[in-house]
């Protein structure tokens, strides 16, 4: 990455360690000198928010990585940015 201005990355770190990839993004931010900020969600948000997420989606789908994503995309929103580029998929 080059230019004066840093890349900035988003990480989703949830309390249960078997779906905690924190310490990866953490690495890959390192190794790449970008700004990776870190969205902590409550535990109670997650479960409370699914079906309405589930209900929003309209048809069935099989992809656990859409909810980290929505987090992430929710935290843009608060921040003001309505365009992002997604490593999913």
């Amino acid at each position: 990455i080059s230019g004066k201005e840093m890349l900035d990355t988003y990480s989703v770190r949830f309390a249960e360690t078997e779906w905690n990839e924190y310490e990866f993004a953490k690495l890959v931010a390192e190794r790449y000198k970008v700004k990776n900020f870190v969205i902590d969600p409550e535990h109670h948000w997650t479960w409370e928010y699914l079906p309405t997420f589930v209900k929003a989606m309209e048809e069935p789908f099989h992809a656990p990585d859409l909810v980290p994503d929505h987090i992430i995309r929710r935290k843009l929103s608060e921040r003001g940015i309505r365009v992002n580029l997604s490593g999913i998929g």
